[in-house]
């Protein structure tokens, strides 16, 4: 029996690069897009309404990253659970790697991440960004495919977080622990620009980074 995957993707005033991000996962055929619009206050409520009946929508006041994962994985159907950011892109043909190496006794599966610095910058603004070059192994929600099941053991990502529940939710994987398998292809592309809404997010809760690596390492004492 084939797999059924939904993608969640939340969105705060992203118009600039959200076409993008969701043409990418719909190009990948997969059967539920989830767009949680976080009350975003520019063009996105427009730009995801021409989408039509291609993606389920759920508009929301503003309440952060993590409760818009949460509430878009509430309504997620399918067997496997995959993230998208409203920046990024997803690789050409990733469904078809990542889900071929979802083995029954593999819970999650990762590919690695290649970033590129956003080709509108002009010169001036790209010149104050750095990448990292070629792919990079990671362990990122948008280089992961799940099992709903294998999720749901770990819990949901910690809403009080609104910078690092992504660190959080990974470390909490590892005390289930999950049964991973990593493909070395690049699954994502990252778009670096002058307001990565990650990088924003970090400087105004800088105690989140912190909160959630102190979590990580009583958890490892513990274990």
């Amino acid at each position: 029996m084939s797999l059924t995957v939904s993608v969640i993707l939340a969105v705060r005033n992203g118009e600039r690069y959200l076409c993008d991000a969701v043409d990418s996962v719909l190009n990948e055929g997969v059967e539920e897009l989830i767009v949680v619009n976080d009350g975003s206050t520019d063009g996105t409520r427009s730009i995801l309404a021409a989408y039509g009946d291609r993606i389920f929508v759920i508009e929301q006041d503003p309440v952060g990253p993590a409760a818009a994962l949460n509430r878009g994985v509430l309504h997620a159907t399918g067997d496997v659970l995959g993230f998208q950011d409203a920046d990024d892109l997803w690789v050409d043909g990733r469904q078809t790697l990542l889900l071929a190496a979802l083995m029954p006794e593999v819970d999650a599966v990762y590919g690695a991440v290649e970033q590129f610095i956003s080709p509108d910058l002009d010169a001036a603004e790209a010149a104050r960004l750095s990448v990292l070059g070629g792919p990079q192994p990671s362990q990122l929600l948008t280089t992961m495919l799940i099992r709903r099941t294998a999720f749901d053991a770990v819990g949901m990502f910690d809403d009080e977080l609104q910078s690092a529940h992504n660190i959080d939710w990974t470390s909490r994987s590892r005390c289930v622990p999950l049964r991973f398998a990593v493909v070395p292809d690049v699954v994502a592309r990252r778009r670096i620009h002058a307001s990565n809404h990650g990088r924003a997010r970090a400087a105004e809760n800088r105690a989140d980074p912190t909160r959630a690596m102190r979590a990580h390492r009583a958890r490892k004492r513990s274990r």
